[in-house]
């Protein structure tokens, strides 16, 4: 399975998740797509765990290029980089301690900051209770 196969078949999951958390405001829905796909990429080709496309790193260039234009990006851009640096320190460090794993999730904050923004304290909480139980089946 490649590494756009893995993410297609988590697509309706993250879909709707994104969908909810960005509250009809489409910039943000397209940047939690964008980060995420970059994100499974990212994760491919560092665990070697599924095969990845030949020109993966060029996808990923273009990517992250994306959000750049992005204007939910534009506008909240300090705080969600403050965020996802976080949350990839987190990550980087799972991939090193075993008993860590669940830190690699940490990077998932972020869709939880973007319901916050488009939505408030309670659709963030939704967000992120839906988030958690459907991630435990």
């Amino acid at each position: 399975m490649t590494s756009f196969e893995k993410w297609r078949n988590r697509q309706p999951f993250a879909r709707r998740m994104f969908g909810m958390a960005s509250n009809g405001n489409q910039s943000a829905y397209d940047f939690l797509m964008v980060l995420f796909e970059a994100v499974s990429i990212t994760d491919d080709l560092q665990d070697k765990d599924v095969e990845v496309a030949p020109n993966a790193l060029a996808i990923l260039f273009m990517l992250f290029s994306s959000l750049l234009a992005n204007p939910f990006c534009r506008a909240h851009g300090a705080a969600l980089s403050s965020l996802m640096t976080t949350g990839a320190v987190s990550w980087d460090l799972s991939n090193q301690i075993v008993e860590a794993t669940d830190y690699a999730k940490r990077i998932e904050q972020t869709v939880f900051y973007v319901a916050l923004i488009c939505g408030g304290y309670q659709l963030a909480h939704d967000v992120a209770e839906n988030w958690i139980n459907e991630s435990r089946d």
